[in-house]
C-alpha cells in the first residue's frame, strides 16, 4: 500500500478539481490489494484504517480509484465512508477500465471540505 501526492494524469485529481475540491490536500492510495485468501477476515478494512488515519495526521484526504466490475471492494469502502466523487477510466498499459474515484474522510474524520 502506498498513499503518495498526486501526479498531473489523477483522473480522481481532475474529478476534485472539477468539484472545487481542495486538490493540494489530496493524497492518492495506491497499491491497495488484498490477496484472494485474506478476504472476509478484515485484512481490507484495517488497511483501509491504517490509510485513512495516515491521510489525517498529514491533514490530507485520501483519494483512489476502484475498477467498477469490483462490486465487493467499492461496498467496503463506502461501508468505510468513503464517498464516490466520480466515474473516470483507469488505464493499465493499452488497456481501459471503468473506474469508480472515491475520496475517504477528511482530516478530523468529518466530511468537511
Amino acid at each position: 500500500m502506498a498513499l503518495t501526492r498526486p501526479g498531473d494524469r489523477e483522473d480522481a485529481v481532475e474529478i476534485m478539481a472539477q468539484r472545487g475540491m481542495p486538490v493540494e490536500r489530496s493524497a492518492v492510495v495506491a497499491r491497495l490489494f488484498v490477496l484472494p485468501a485474506a478476504r472476509g477476515r478484515g485484512v481490507g478494512g484495517e488497511l483501509m484504517r491504517t490509510v485513512a488515519v495516515a491521510a489525517s495526521d498529514l491533514s490530507l484526504i485520501p483519494i483512489l480509484e476502484v475498477l467498477a466490475k469490483d462490486r465487493a471492494a467499492l461496498r467496503l469502502y463506502e461501508d468505510r465512508g468513503w464517498e464516490p466523487i466520480g466515474e473516470t477510466t483507469h488505464r493499465h498499459g493499452s488497456r481501459s477500465y471503468s473506474a469508480v474515484a472515491l475520496r475517504g474522510p477528511s482530516a478530523g474524520g468529518g466530511s468537511e471540505w
